[in-house]
């Protein structure tokens, strides 16, 4: 069964793994800037596919922002 990505739950996510204030994340935060490493990303990713998400590492890596991040996972939420 595929999980919404809502914003909320991608920053939620995100934060989880980074330790960064929810609160704080922006849809201009660059994600590697906020401690965001390829392991933590990898993990996001695993977890984002058991949950249905059709998003890759590339794609994620190549858009850094926290808005271009939701922007891909929503569309992936769509197909």
């Amino acid at each position: 069964m595929s999980a919404s990505f809502s914003r909320a739950r991608i920053v939620t996510d995100i934060a989880s793994v980074t330790d960064y204030p929810a609160d704080e994340l922006k849809d201009d935060t660059v994600l590697t800037d906020i401690g965001l490493d390829s392991l933590r990303m990898m993990e996001l990713i695993e977890d984002w596919r058991a949950d249905g998400a059709s998003v890759d590492y590339y794609e994620l890596v190549t858009h850094p922002t926290l808005g271009e991040w939701v922007t891909l996972l929503r569309a992936g939420d769509q197909r």
